[in-house]
């Protein structure tokens, strides 16, 4: 069943403030698939093609005369008639475009090869450059949610993704912009399908905090929901504690404390600083006989696909030195257990990974991309997932 094309899950906010985790938590649910940050393709395309010279309001002008004998008289004798017909070809018309752009992009983004019911796209940072309007029309069934986070733990990302440094000078503009994306994304409520959901009660209690958000998409909680979660996406920003100059900068920001007063937050509440230089995860377990256990937590990548991350291991780079990689397609000696039982074939196309399972996998670069061999969930099935390298794992260690 392909997912209907005008109800959309959009996610709006500021940049950095935790979208990308949103949007691939939302992804993992099985009924559910999101395409990623759009940029702005929708409005920038409506815009466009609405700025062409050619009008297309009047287009079918002749066959409201013709289908309505009277109309001629009726709008030479009444200024409201006329202009009522003008805003009833107007709306048409609208629609119409409206219509076109959808199928526009279910075809660009070959909506209708999802396997999911609902779909989505992230449209972060809409501070006015852009109205709502040519959403409403196109997607006039959207969800919206909003992310937001804490402002004194967003400065941090805000200023990475500007490329600023933070002092008095650039926290002031940094807070406008948060201010400014929070109230602009908040306008969305009016369309009665708008969920504002806090970075912190994501993190904190993810079910908790998705709960209504599934429940009025006639959804529920999904265990793949959780992996997500215990995974960085992009970059770290860097924190340090904020200087004196800084708290003035922030409690001098007009506006500022009676957003975040509404938004629940208080300038004490600032969360805990994230823990920095973090051991590497231990995802392998040495064998007696051999070979190495997968340990941790699987991440579905697309489809019947799962991935493991094996850069942040202990033999990073031997494994690295060997994966398959352009111009290297079969390179890698990998071989995947499925409780003792084989995995196969190897060095898979990873759309056929995607698209099959059936036990098929990739040794690609920093990562394992495979399936189990009854395209089970790896996390929950009882299987034990090991490899070898054929190599001398006593020199690995």
């Amino acid at each position: 069943m392909s997912p209907k094309l005008d109800a959309p899950i959009i996610i709006i906010g500021n940049g950095g403030s935790g979208s990308t985790l949103l949007d691939r938590t939302l992804n993992a649910h099985p009924s559910i698939e999101m395409l990623g940050e759009m940029k702005y393709l929708a409005p920038d395309a409506w815009i466009a093609f609405n700025g062409a010279d050619a009008n297309t309001t009047l287009r079918n002008l002749g066959q409201h005369f013709d289908s309505d004998p009277s109309l001629e008289a009726r709008i030479k004798s009444s200024p409201v008639t006329f202009r009522n017909l003008l805003i009833r070809l107007e709306r048409e018309e609208m629609s119409r475009r409206a219509s076109l752009m959808r199928e526009l992009i279910a075809e660009w983004f070959c909506l209708n090869t999802l396997r999911a019911r609902i779909w989505g796209f992230k449209e972060i940072t809409n501070n006015g450059a852009r109205q709502w309007d040519c959403y409403d029309l196109m997607f006039p069934a959207a969800t919206w949610v909003h992310v937001v986070r804490h402002p004194l733990d967003w400065l941090f990302s805000g200023a990475r993704l500007s490329g600023q440094q933070l002092s008095k000078e650039t926290v002031p503009s940094l807070l406008k912009t948060w201010i400014d994306t929070v109230e602009m994304s908040r306008q969305r409520r009016r369309t009665k399908r708008y969920f504002e959901i806090k970075y912190e009660a994501l993190c904190a209690n993810p079910e908790g905090a998705l709960g209504p958000l599934f429940a009025d998409l006639g959804e529920t909680w999904h265990d793949e929901c959780q992996y997500a979660l215990q995974r960085q996406w992009g970059d770290r920003s860097h924190r340090a504690p904020l200087t004196g100059e800084i708290i003035e900068a922030v409690l001098a920001t007009d506006g500022l404390g009676h957003l975040m007063n509404e938004c629940g937050y208080s300038l004490g509440d600032r969360p805990p600083m994230p823990k920095s230089n973090q051991p590497p995860s231990a995802k392998l377990k040495l064998l007696a006989k051999g070979g190495f256990k997968l340990r941790g937590h699987f991440y579905r990548e697309i489809g019947r696909c799962w991935e493991i991350d094996l850069s942040d291991t202990t033999i990073a780079g031997e494994l690295s030195a060997v994966a398959d990689d352009i111009g290297f397609w079969e390179r890698s000696p990998l071989r995947l257990f499925e409780s003792g039982k084989p995995l196969g074939p190897p060095h898979a196309l990873h759309y056929q990974i995607r698209r099959d399972g059936g036990g098929k996998y990739s040794h690609w670069q920093n990562r394992l991309l495979f399936s189990t061999s009854d395209n089970s969930n790896p996390n929950r099935n009882g299987q034990i997932y090991s490899f070898d390298l054929q190599a001398d794992f006593e020199a690995l260690k």
